[in-house]
């Protein structure tokens, strides 16, 4: 038994540019939500079925047999079909990549916050540092410690000459 995609209501309202009725244009609006509600999986699926159509003819073009007009009309409506589908598959691409896109701005927009609030953080830390006495030094969270005596030794090339 095949499974098959719930119904999902349209969650999106096209936009008629001209008032007269097109029966075309329900029709197209229901494949459309069709499509949607497909895996980029099963609309390869059905672009792969319907170039298949075409196989019962394909010997006939193959020797360079011409097909009769009913037979020209199925290869042809085969093929279009199938750039349907493509079209459905790269519509799909299309709006995860918005997504994605979407997504990955917030997350751009966090990373700069939090840059901003580390900046903040360091320069406050650096302004306690220039209030320390010269023998002790800031750590990273504000705290003075005093250096070792073999430290003081170590640092004396740092010290302005005399």
């Amino acid at each position: 038994m095949r499974s098959r995609i719930p119904f999902s209501p349209r969650n999106w309202k096209r936009k008629n540019f001209d008032d007269s009725y097109n029966p075309i244009r329900s029709l197209a609006e229901n494949e459309t939500d069709h499509d949607l509600q497909k895996t980029p999986q099963q609309i390869l699926c059905d672009v792969h079925e319907e170039v298949l159509e075409v196989l019962p003819y394909w010997d006939k073009i193959r020797e360079g047999k011409r097909l009769n007009h009913a037979e020209r009309f199925n290869c042809y409506s085969a093929l279009i079909n199938s750039q349907k589908r493509m079209a459905s598959l790269q519509t799909k691409n299309a709006i995860n990549s918005g997504r994605i896109a979407f997504w990955a701005m917030i997350f751009a927009f966090i990373a700069l916050i939090f840059s901003g609030a580390s900046l903040y953080i360091q320069i406050y830390n650096h302004k306690d540092s220039e209030h320390a006495e010269p023998h002790q030094s800031v750590t990273n969270f504000g705290k003075q410690r005093e250096h070792l005596p073999a430290e003081k030794d170590s640092l004396k090339h740092l010290a302005p000459p005399e």
